[in-house]
């Protein structure tokens, strides 16, 4: 019994009967391969949107602002005492110095 042979002819080719030097091993290689291309491509683009965002100018001065948000009702106030602790903390930023404006 010529076992060797017999293992050279039951390769795992991706066609039955196909050839041995294309086997489902280097077909999964070969598709990885290709998938980590796509990969490497996408976060190049991705990391040059990153860098894009970073250095666009938003149309106003940056340097010496400040922007709150707060979402009182997520802590239970009802509207009517949630709107008046909002401006309860305009008023009060307002008279701090060197602030110009504030706004709810």
């Amino acid at each position: 019994m010529d076992l060797q042979g017999a293992m050279r002819a039951g390769g795992r080719s991706i066609v039955p009967g196909g050839s041995a030097r294309f086997t489902l091993g280097k077909g999964l290689a070969l598709a990885q391969v290709a998938l980590s291309l796509v990969l490497v491509a996408a976060a190049a683009l991705l990391l040059g949107t990153f860098r894009n965002l970073a250095t666009v100018d938003p149309g106003f001065e940056r340097a010496g602002r400040l922007a709150l948000t707060m979402d009182l009702s997520t802590a239970g106030f009802a509207d009517a005492r949630r709107m008046a602790i909002e401006r309860e903390l305009v008023s009060r930023l307002r008279q701090v110095p060197g602030v110009r404006p504030a706004a709810p």
